[in-house]
């Protein structure tokens, strides 16, 4: 309380009354979590004080190692002990930009400075401290954000894409770690469990238990980006602003918003270690509470794109489950009779079904190593749909995924033949006119089956409109709309589902008898004849 500080910014010519280098001022007022009454208060003069009487009587329990006049910024009261405090204070308007960190066990009586290896130079400016795991402390300083797992033993700098800038304030909000900035926006690092969890063995592989992840439904267009390399400042539909999307090393492309904030990733955060040396495959694998297998990810796996397989680098790998099973078989393009790009082939998303509401687990196979670990997918908080409707709402999407499955698999077989049966017409002689004749029937009739199974004149996605859908198209749409809502399928749509299953089926059907009978008879003539018979189709 020096008067002396206390008077016009500027002095006597040059009076000034933005009063920023007036002293005496409460700078941080911290109540107790723990103790009722208890009132912790700091000043930017350097002064820690505590009430444990609502305020009646205040104790001066400032550090003695205080610096005199540092500008005491953040009390942190530990939500473990209601004797650890944790206390920032800095001095860099006085030129001295030493970190400023101290801590007391015993509620004010003896304090320790914990500023550790911090940088010699590193402005301290606030510090919270884990509401999990004791000891486990995040400060933010004039640079950025540095963590301590031993209680301010040592420090490590948190980079993950933050710009070096000020930090003048933290909080931990579910399990989040959120930093605001002084002009750099606010910054969210998503889950904190690796932190939480990782034991102090890193020779070893480690797997993080994933903390419970609410199963969202975002806008479909969440994630669009209609640009695939460059900068689009129009935004799509009035959806977001400006993107940019740029190829990474790996050769997977990332969009990154130019003016407006990110969601976090959707789905499950796995997060597990690998020891320095590591050197082999990873493989993930996701299975419901009764162990019955969903998806699984493999390093190895070419087919997957970079971004869609799990890290095998050394250190910490995080992988993003979108909480879907395993998608249905697609069409093969390369087997299409014609330069087109069936719907089914143009989406990105192959993906099953989402998984209902309820308890999973995943299992971690790093070289020899297995571990596993249990979490929970929850419905989004504010809907009301009972667990039931989820489940009927799976499992129609599944039974619909399946046949969608069928179909394209019985589409790729039949046009393995179709494609034999073309190069037969042209090796027949002109002696086997009936051989040929055969052979023109039986394409015929399976190339009319294909068209009914998918539309072949399709040589752009927005043909879609000038030509009839093929059922497997009407199968993609009775997904999306059986998918809509988190909702029971409404009895519409399970009208709809069974009969276009029931066309679905009778196609195939009439394929399998053209394949079983028309198919063999034919193979059977060209055997009497002396020709080679048409091959089996591989799978």
């Amino acid at each position: 309380n020096d008067a002396s500080r206390q008077g016009y910014s500027g002095g006597a010519l040059t009076h000034d009354t933005a009063g920023a280098e007036v002293h005496a001022t409460c700078a941080c007022v911290a109540p107790s979590p723990h103790r009722a009454g208890e009132i912790w208060a700091s000043t930017d003069d350097g002064l820690v004080h505590v009430t444990r009487d609502d305020g009646k009587s205040w104790a001066n329990v400032t550090p003695k190692s205080m610096p005199e006049l540092a500008y005491v910024g953040g009390v942190e009261i530990s939500a473990h002990d209601a004797n650890t405090v944790y206390v920032t204070a800095t001095r860099y308007k006085l030129a001295d930009y030493r970190p400023l960190l101290f801590r007391t066990r015993d509620g004010g009586r003896t304090w320790q400075a914990i500023h550790g290896d911090l940088p010699p130079a590193e402005i301290t400016r606030v510090l919270r401290a884990d509401p999990v795991r004791p000891g486990l402390l995040f400060i933010g300083t004039e640079t950025g954000v540095f963590f301590s797992g031993n209680d301010g033993k040592s420090w490590v700098r948190m980079k993950g894409g933050l710009p070096v800038t000020p930090v003048y304030d933290l909080k931990i909000k579910d399990g989040d770690l959120i930093a605001a900035t002084h002009g750099r926006s606010f910054w969210v690092l998503d889950d904190l469990s690796a932190l939480r969890q990782l034991q102090g063995d890193l020779y070893a592989p480690q797997l993080v238990a994933p903390r419970s992840t609410v199963r969202n439904r975002l806008s479909w267009s969440a994630g669009t980006s209609y640009t695939k390399k460059g900068i689009s400042y129009g935004p799509a539909f009035g959806i977001g602003g400006g993107t940019e999307v740029v190829v990474k090393a790996d050769g997977s492309t990332e969009r990154r918003h130019l003016d407006v904030g990110e969601n976090p990733p959707n789905g499950v955060l796995v997060y597990y270690w690998l020891p320095q040396g590591f050197d082999a495959t990873v493989k993930l694998e996701f299975a419901d509470a009764k162990g019955t297998a969903i998806n699984s990810f493999d390093s190895a796996d070419k087919a997957l794109a970079a971004a869609k397989r799990p890290g095998a680098k050394p250190g910490l790998n995080r992988f993003v489950w979108d909480l879907k099973h395993r998608g249905p078989a697609k069409l093969d393009a390369t087997l299409a009779p014609r330069a087109h790009k069936p719907l089914a082939e143009e989406s990105d998303d192959t993906s099953g079904p989402a998984v209902a509401p309820g308890r999973y687990g995943v299992m971690l196979q790093a070289g020899g190593t297995r571990m596993q670990a249990g979490f929970a997918v929850v419905k989004d908080p504010r809907i009301k749909t009972p667990q039931r409707a989820f489940d009927e709402q799976l499992a129609l999407l599944k039974s619909l995924h399946a046949k969608l499955g069928a179909l394209n698999e019985a589409v790729n077989g039949m046009r393995v033949h179709m494609v034999q049966l073309r190069a037969l017409s042209t090796r027949l002689a002109a002696g086997h006119a009936a051989l040929r004749d055969d052979a023109a029937a039986l394409l015929k009739r399976l190339e009319g089956i294909e068209g009914v199974l998918v539309d072949v004149k399709r040589e752009s996605p927005r043909d879609i409109l000038r030509h009839p859908a093929g059922l497997n198209d009407t199968l993609l749409d009775l997904i999306s709309v059986v998918a809509i809502a988190d909702e029971a399928p409404t009895t519409p749509a399970r009208q709809v589902c069974d009969e276009i299953v029931a066309q679905v089926d009778a196609r195939l059907a009439e394929l399998a008898t053209a394949l079983g009978g028309d198919l063999a008879g034919l193979n059977g003539a060209l055997h009497t004849a002396g020709v080679a018979m048409l091959g089996a189709v591989p799978g």
